[in-house]
């Protein structure tokens, strides 16, 4: 299949398998992964995303989600996990036609209103996010975390304030097994310092490419 395809099968990375936050369904899954060298230009991948402006719009906002997990997460055994509140405030800071919060905070701020009527302050929030269905090029961006879990580029969990993922306080997202084994930690690191208009560290690139990108992620 690799030779003739340029494709490959691949198990989830171990510090996905071995993590106990993480699902035990990666343990069985296998992963298709093209292993077709792009040039310069990025000829192959625009071939590939670059036909649909949806398409394009799709791949920037995970490797932006990619990225804040990876800037931003907080670890726990190995990996890094984001707050989806957190998540939603930086996404909204990039734009701001993506709402400022999960809608899960809007079911809980409906939940908890006095006489089953929402203050005014939870009716403007609530109002809020009747635009997150996507404004232009702004897309719908509970839809593509939805999409991104189901394709495990990324793993959505629940945590409690304890952080034994029991409770049901919040939702954190982590980079997924397939975000590890087709984008790779090394082009993540380099689209975090293209956002910043810096060089990628070449240390850190060195120890990426002298590694399993999989094992990479502290």
């Amino acid at each position: 299949m690799n030779h003739i395809f340029g494709l490959d099968i691949r198990k989830a990375p171990d510090v996905v398998i071995q993590n106990k936050h993480m699902p035990s369904k990666f343990k069985e899954r296998l992963f298709v992964v093209n292993r077709i060298k792009d040039n310069e230009l990025g000829l192959h991948s625009k071939a590939l995303h670059g036909f649909h402006i949806d398409s394009m719009v799709e791949k920037a906002l995970l490797m932006l989600v990619l990225a804040f997990v990876y800037c931003k997460g907080e670890i726990k055994d190995h990996m890094r996990w984001l707050d989806a509140g957190i998540l939603y405030r930086l996404l909204n800071s990039v734009d701001e036609n993506i709402p400022a919060f999960p809608a899960a905070e809007t079911k809980h701020k409906k939940e908890g209103a006095i006489g089953g009527i929402m203050s005014p302050s939870a009716m403007n929030e609530e109002e809020s996010r009747h635009g997150s269905g996507g404004v232009g090029l702004t897309p719908d961006v509970d839809v593509a975390l939805e999409k991104f879990v189901h394709l495990d580029y990324l793993v959505k969990r629940k945590f409690d304030r304890a952080g034994d993922g029991i409770g049901d306080d919040t939702f954190s997202y982590a980079i997924g097994p397939r975000a590890l084994l087709v984008v790779g930690m090394k082009q993540i690191v380099c689209f975090c310092a293209q956002v910043l208009d810096q060089e990628p560290d070449p240390t850190m690139l060195q120890e990426l490419n002298q590694g399993d990108e999989g094992e990479v992620v502290q």
